[in-house]
């Protein structure tokens, strides 16, 4: 696998990890919470990076996450079950 390959890979993985500590017992963590999170692990985090203008653009095209928007304002993601789980 390449070294990106590998660098998208790890990313995400402490992506889905910051979602689960940020996250109620209801299993969905704000998405600014999550960002947060993921700069204070990861201080050299950033969309961008990916390509993805914001934050949100980068969840949902991983399509590892189920997010919903709360009347309330804000973005709700939730790690999707992975195979087997």
């Amino acid at each position: 696998m390449s070294e990106a390959g590998d660098k998208s890979r790890t990313g995400l993985s402490r992506y889905r990890m910051c979602v689960t500590t940020a996250s109620g017992e209801d299993g969905w963590a704000n998405l600014a919470t999550v960002g947060q999170l993921m700069r204070k692990q990861q201080p050299d985090f950033d969309s961008r990076n990916w390509g993805y203008a914001k934050l949100s653009d980068l969840v949902r095209a991983a399509e590892l996450f189920l997010i919903e928007t709360r009347p309330t304002g804000g973005l709700q993601v939730q790690n999707k079950k992975k195979n087997g789980d």
